[in-house]
């Protein structure tokens, strides 16, 4: 919530902002064209207009010319800053991206008369930056962050409740164990099945979604019978077991625990008494006497002493008793469903384990298909499956037949029969590999079965595409058998399951969906009630009328809709071909009325023909516009017909389409256009008729009548040409009697022409005429009020846009498209412009602020909120898998695998080694280059002449007051070339061939020989002008400032640059995994749109599906949400909408290129598509909506979801720790100091200080945390040894290192030391366990990147030292140190002991001569406890 008032407060802000720079100034003479500006900028920068409202044009009739002011904004495009409500609505559409860049255009050209444009560029920009880019981001990262906190309280709810529900003691844990283990192995074999983990070589990803609610049942079972065991122990038992009566049972089991209950059960298969008679021996198998017992204890609680759980015969259960008798008898019907499984598994009977329900499991063809399926070869090390190698091969080739392959192509084609055939071939392949698994493993029961194991979905993938591929051989058969074989699309998605590290990626999508489809629940919920909100007030209102010179109600002053009504002639001539009756007037702006003799009157000049007067009674009253439905059908059991007149004779074969070739144009087949227009000319007039006639609409009265004929009682005068009459001269009597019931009701029709007498001649007339239009429905759709204007004066009342809200459907499938943020803001324009009612003309701004609020809120909950969290449960689903995956590595370890594989990655350290080697010249020309000074000498020549560059202008200035400008490029691209040129020259005189293993100097010389091939050939006046290309090569030189990267300053970019490239390589799989959906939805569309027509605005030449590249660019445009609703739209047209929109498209079951490729062709259809799209149930067209609605869920809301939850690993992988600045800082200290020659080997001692002294500088730096350490490097006095005092060397600092003594050491063996270090220096736990962990870290067999840095650790010679680690030899000096300590404090007690004696072994007087003697024989004594044979160890 605070964030929403954080973005409201943002809104708010930056309307006001842009108001003070724009109000008054997006005004136009042609919003849509950049010519015309007439806003407040547009007076010399002296006077701005602020005249709010445009002035109407002069040759607008006065009557017309309005003076409100949502009539004066023809010159002010839709987004504008004018008032605070469109300008608050303005900055929230920039916010989200739609059509902003129009918005940006617009504020452009009207300050271009001030010179700002660029200036207010670059505020748009920054505007959506932190809208879209950083704000939205915000909200985001908050969702992300309340998803952890909301899983860290669900986990901590779980443990509370597991704890409480296993409290009770250890005997009810003891007890779980027991009858865990006597589920036995198929139960393990169904929770696998359930939850998918299990080592079957069937795999399991994607889970099995279907055993849910099992899974759920299971839960519900453990759970009561858990809770039956705390019972037991808590309170006596008094009821009976199966047998027994409760006298005879009474007591044998009190004050026993449920364990001792089990056990007494359950010893022997026996229950004995206190007197060890048997009491019943247990049936059924495994402690069924114990579950029978327990099902006792839930279902007849009357029979349990105790307090709170004893109930009287005559009390009434609770609903918690309820819930437990139910819980307890699905449980027992699980538990007996199970006990057969079991008994089926032990007896081994058929069919568990039998293939096709005939071949046991022995049988020798099974064991070959099994063997068949196993065999495998040895590839570099790599175990491969041949039988999965044949098959995924296989899959890849048959996909790219299906991508060559598309409907129009050429059947008798070399390429298209080849690719036929081969698709016979793979699906014969096909189905003898699912034949073999079928033959292999049992169908359904059994371990590892066909249709019922872990991982069975792609199974029944595998077999929906085969027997599709089946179907297909039957050849022919209906359109909806034809239907089924674009199933074959789904072929790509085999490959996932065949590809380890695809199938992580889909597992992930997979085990997204059931989140995902709580969120859908969700959404279908609000979406469900936001579109009954928008049905219920915009339902019939978005349309308008197509035509402009038309009169309406507000022109003709009657804003009411109390009396302005046309008056038109109508021809009386029922013989005759129908016709549109005409208006008889014109608008007089002297009385400013309409003046019906203006055109004289009916029969007479222009009205010959049309004889009949005819006059709606009200504006409410219907007239009707008569048109044929290409797809009526008479009603069942009846003999009804259509008019010939309106709907003629449809085609009914393929030669009968009309041609769609042009004037003149040649066909390369068949001859010339004469020669295929004569072949089907007869034919084709059939269908030209049906196209002309099917074309047309007739305005006609609906029944005739008029006010004056209701009121005499005179016959109608329009009845012998209405729309019934003509049309449905028979009505079924049912239809009339609900036609007059619905007239009496009706919500819109006869409102105010009844208002006031339901028995006046209004009223009567106006019903009359609903209950015509009624009973001929099916061809006479009626109009009122601005729409019947429109109609009568030649107009068309169509929709505004390509949807709209008239039923829950169309309100549900707009609302999801504008929740893409596609068409929102036209949604909401046209919205605001209705007038609360059907059939009115809708006009600007006409109830804009409520319409403005709910679209706005419906944005901000979809589009911010659902949208989001579908982002938001897609990471969660990655992140937690991610870490299920690294569940047996800690955080060092991954730190310390990290930190070596970036060590092992880095090529070469320096540019050269060994420098000593070099002579004096070389040594000082590579110091020049290589000092940091020239480096930054080179990036700022790079950066100024990239902008040189930018510079550059179209077309260039000309004129002598600019020529020096000609002249300073010139020279300074000249300066340029050289300073690059004479770079080069000196990286090879030092570098020689270690120039070439730089890809950034081959990049710089292949920069500077393109540059020096463009200069020759200008100054040697070739003609050749390769300059431009010479300097397009040199722009990519600025590619080098990623170097800048490295400086300190910018470390922190630098991680961001890294988690970039990181992700960049771990999206690739994502990437393979968006390419097969692209691939399979293109299939698709190829196999559904490829021949619909392409005259559409949308679905055009540019974007369409006629084969498989031109869908595959239009899925991927529309994947980035531009335009994919109005592709929708236009191929959702059916029959009638082309017939309605002017035009015609062919039906599917006649365009056939299969069979009827070469009349087609003849007919240039081939060229030309336009087939209609296949409908369902006599007229439905749902392919297009599920088609795309589908892709753009699962393309914009699950696999680009999929991406950010990748480049958020590599940021969290990033963010972490800074492996690559340890490796700079390493290499700076070790060559400025330890190595200036570049040796790569230094003392063994020298190196311990260089370890010591980079983690100091780490810590310094920063880019370590921990505690700061100071260790102390012991000298060694003597030549011998390693140069360091081991005996004195702190064993910790030992311990922490993984080295071996040697008399010198490597640089990426020091580097290694400091990377160690550093992870044990940050691990939140003690040194001794970080380094136990990673020391055991390259034991994890079963990760494949630790086994892969060990093979490269294994080529890397400095780290095959021979003998033990440092932190042994220290060990070694401080035990014999120890030792030699020992044996001395034991040598001078002897020693004392026997200088107190002499040789006979008499104690010596402590006298003169006692003490002289006793000195001796100690001095002897010491002489020899000197222990020897114990030295240092040396080196190796």
């Amino acid at each position: 919530r605070y964030w929403l008032v954080l973005f409201i407060l943002v809104l708010y802000i930056c309307t006001l902002m842009w108001m003070h720079f724009f109000a008054n100034a997006l005004h136009f003479e042609d919003p849509d064209s950049p010519a015309g500006f007439i806003g407040r900028y547009n007076d010399d920068k002296v006077s701005p207009q602020l005249e709010p409202w445009c002035e109407p044009e002069l040759d607008t009739p006065l009557s017309r010319r309005r003076t409100a002011w949502n009539d004066r904004q023809d010159c002010i495009p839709r987004a504008h800053f004018d008032n605070f409500g469109w300008g608050f609505v303005t900055v929230f559409q920039i916010m989200t991206g739609e059509n902003w860049n129009v918005i940006m255009y617009g504020g452009m050209r009207a300050t271009r008369s001030q010179n700002w444009e660029w200036a207010f560029g670059i505020l748009y920009v920054l505007l959506l930056l932190f809208g879209q880019t950083l704000f939205l981001s915000l909200f985001l990262s908050m969702l992300l962050a309340k998803f952890d906190d909301f899983r860290d309280l669900l986990a901590k709810a779980t443990e509370e409740k597991r704890q409480r529900s296993m409290h009770g003691g250890s005997s009810s844990t003891m007890a779980s164990e027991t009858g865990a283990e006597d589920h036995g192995d198929d139960d393990e074999e169904e929770d696998a099945i359930c939850t998918g983990n299990t080592n079957d070589p069937c795999p399991a990803d994607g889970g099995n979604m279907a055993l849910v609610k099992a899974d759920e049942q299971r839960h519900h079972e453990e759970r009561h019978e858990q809770l039956a065991r705390q019972q037991l122990q808590l309170r006596p038992l008094s009821t009976t077991l199966p047998g027994q009566t409760v006298s005879s049972r009474a007591g044998l089991y009190d004050g026993l625990g449920a364990e001792d209950i089990a056990k007494r059960v359950d010893e022997g298969g026996e229950t004995r008494d206190s007197g060890g008679r048997n009491r019943g021996r247990r049936s059924g198998g495994l402690s069924a006497a114990r579950d029978d017992c327990l099902r006792r204890l839930t279902n007849d609680k009357e029979h349990i002493v105790g307090n709170d759980l004893a109930t009287t015969p005559n009390s009434e259960p609770s609903d918690d008793e309820n819930d437990a008798a139910a819980q307890a008898a699905a449980a027992e019907k699980e538990k007996r469903r199970r006990a057969k499984r079991r008994a089926l598994q032990r007896k081994k009977e058929w069919p568990y384990g039998w293939s096709w329900f005939i071949f046991p499991k022995e049988f020798f063809v099974r064991k070959w298909a099994q063997r068949v399926l196993a065999q495998t070869i040895k590839i570099n090390g790599s175990s491969i499956n041949i039988f999965d190698t044949i098959i995924l091969v296989c899959i890849l080739l048959s996909t790219l037949c299906m991508m060559v392959d598309f409907p129009l192509a050429d059947p008798n084609g070399a390429v298209t029969v080849a690719v036929r055939r081969l698709d016979i071939v793979f699906a014969g392949i096909f189905i003898v590999e699912m034949l073999i698994k079928m033959l292999a493993w049992p169908l359904i029961w059994g371990e590892s079965a066909y249709f019922w194991s872990p991982g069975c979905a792609w199974n029944w993938l595998d077999f929906t595409v085969v027997a599709v591929s089946i179907m297909g051989f039957s050849g022919g058969g209906p359109s909806e058998l034809k239907t089924f074989r674009i199933l074959r699309a789904f072929r790509p998605l085999r490959v996932v399951k065949r590809m380890d590290t695809l199938k992580n990626i889909v597992s992930c999508i997979f085990n997204s969906m059931k989140e995902l489809g709580v969120l859908l629940i969700v959404f279908l919920l609000f979406l469900l009630i936001f579109a009954l909100i928008f049905m219920m007030y915009l339902n019939g209102t978005l349309y308008a009328c197509t035509e402009e010179n038309v009169w309406f109600h507000r022109d003709a002053g009657d804003a009411d809709f109390q009396v302005f009504t046309l008056p038109l002639c109508v021809s009386n001539n029922a013989t005759d071909p129908p016709q549109s009756a005409q208006v008889q007037g014109a608008w007089s702006e002297i009385v400013a009325a309409w003046n019906s003799s203006a055109t004289g009157t009916c029969g007479d000049g222009p009205h010959a023909g049309f004889d009949t007067p005819w006059k709606r009674a009200t504006p409410d009253t219907p007239v009707c516009v008569g048109r044929c439905d290409p797809f009526w059908k008479a009603p069942f059991n009846t003999t009804y017909a259509a008019p010939t007149s309106l709907c003629p004779r449809k085609y009914k074969t393929t030669e009968e389409l009309p041609h769609r070739c042009g004037e003149g144009s040649m066909d390369e087949f068949s001859g010339t256009l004469a020669a295929a227009r004569a072949r089907y000319a007869a034919q084709e007039a059939v269908g030209f008729e049906y196209i002309e006639k099917m074309q047309r609409h007739y305005v006609l009265p609906c029944g005739g009548t008029t006010e004056e004929s209701v009121a005499s009682g005179a016959p109608p005068p329009g009845h012998a040409n209405s729309c019934r009459s003509r049309f449905c001269p028979v009505v079924d009597p049912a239809l009339v009697d609900r036609c007059r019931r619905e007239s009496e009701i009706h919500p819109y029709f006869c409102i105010e022409a009844c208002g006031g007498d339901k028995s006046s001649a209004k009223c009567r007339s106006c019903k009359e005429e609903y209950r015509a239009a009624c009973e001929c429905h099916d061809f006479c759709t009626p109009l009122m009020k601005d729409a019947a204007l429109c109609v009568e004066q030649g107009g068309a009342w169509e929709q505004v846009l390509g949807h709209n809200f008239d039923n829950v459907w169309n309100a549900m499938l707009l609302l999801i498209e504008i929740s893409t943020t596609e068409g929102w803001v036209d949604a909401m324009y046209a919205a605001s412009d209705t007038q609360w009612a059907p059939y009115i003309q809708p006009h600007r701004d006409a109830s804009h602020p409520v319409w403005m609020v709910f679209f706005v809120s419906w944005m901000l909950f979809s589009f911010m909120f659902l949208m989001n969290l579908g982002v938001g449960i897609i990471v969660d689903k990655f992140m937690e898998m991610r870490a299920q995956g690294k569940d047996i590595i800690s955080p060092a370890q991954l730190r310390w695998i990290n930190a070596r594989w970036s060590l092992q990655q880095r090529g070469r350290i320096f540019s050269m080694t060994n420098l000593h080697l070099l002579s004096p010249t070389r040594r000082r020309v590579y110091g020049f280059v290589e000092h940091p000074i020239f480096e930054r000498f080179i990036m700022i020549c790079i950066v100024l002449n990239a902008m040189l560059m930018a510079l550059t202008v179209f077309p260039e200035l000309e004129g002598g007051g600019v020529k020096w400008w000609f002249d300073v490029k010139e020279s300074a691209n000249y300066v340029f070339a050289a300073i690059f040129t004479v770079e080069a020259i000196l990286k090879l005189f030092a570098l020689r061939g270690c120039y070439w293993k730089d890809n950034w100097n081959n990049f710089d010389f292949t920069c500077v020989a393109a540059t020096i091939f463009g200069l020759s050939m200008k100054l040697i006046g070739t003609g050749m002008n390769v300059s431009t290309v010479a300097s397009v090569a040199r722009i990519f030189r600025i590619a080098r400032l990623f170097r800048l990267l490295k400086i300190r300053a910018l470390r922190n970019l630098n991680k961001l640059f890294k988690s970039l490239a990181i992700s960049i390589l771990k999206l690739a799989n994502v990437g393979v995994v968006a390419f097969l959906f692209l691939v399979l939805f293109s299939i698709l569309g190829v196999s559904l749109f490829s021949t619909v027509s392409q005259d559409s605005e949308s679905h055009n030449g540019d974007a369409n599906f006629r084969h498989f590249p031109n869908a595959f660019i239009t899925l991927f445009r529309a994947s980035t949400g531009e335009a994919w609703n109005d592709i929708m739209h236009d191929l959702h047209k059916d029959e009638g909408d082309w017939f309605r929109s002017g035009s015609w498209c062919s039906p599917g079951y006649l365009f056939d290129p299969e069979d009827k490729y070469e009349v087609l062709r003849d007919k240039c259809l081939i060229d030309q598509p336009n087939a209609c799209v296949l409908t369902v149930f006599g007229g439905w067209n749902p392919l297009p909506w599920v088609y795309w609605v589908t892709y753009t869920l699962f393309i914009g809301l699950v696999i680009m979801n999929v991406v950010i939850a990748v480049i958020l690993e590599g940021y969290e992988e990033t963010k972490s720790s800074d492996e690559a600045a340890m490796i700079d800082t390493c290499k700076h200290l070790w060559g400025s100091k330890y190595d200036p020659d570049h040796r790569m080997s230094i003392p063994f001692a020298t190196a311990i200080r260089f370890i010591v002294e980079a983690i100091s500088t780490l810590q310094a730096e920063g880019v370590i945390g921990g505690e700061h350490v100071e260790i102390v490097v012991p000298e060694c006095e003597t030549a011998s040894g390693f140069g360091v005092d081991l005996s004195r060397f702190p064993l910790k600092f030992a311990r922490a290192l993984d080295v071996k003594p040697t008399e010198r050491m490597e640089f990426h063996v020091a580097a290694r030391q400091v990377l160690r270090f550093a992870t044990i220096v940050e691990a939140a736990k003690s040194d001794k366990d970080v380094i136990q962990e990673l020391d055991e870290c390259d034991e994890k067999e079963g990760r494949k990147d630790v086994q892969r840095l060990l093979a490269l650790e294994a080529k890397d010679a400095a780290l095959q030292v021979e003998g033990d680690a440092l932190g042994l030899h220290i060990a070694a000096i401080m035990l014999q140190r120890i030792v030699r300590e020992a044996i001395g404090r034991l040598r001078r007690r002897q020693r004392n002991r026997a200088a107190m004696r002499d040789e006979a072994g008499n104690e010596i007087v402590a006298t003169s001569a006692g003490r002289k003697e006793y000195l001796r024989r100690a001095a002897t004594a010491e002489s020899i406890a000197q222990p020897g044979g114990l030295t240092p160890p040396v080196a190796g």
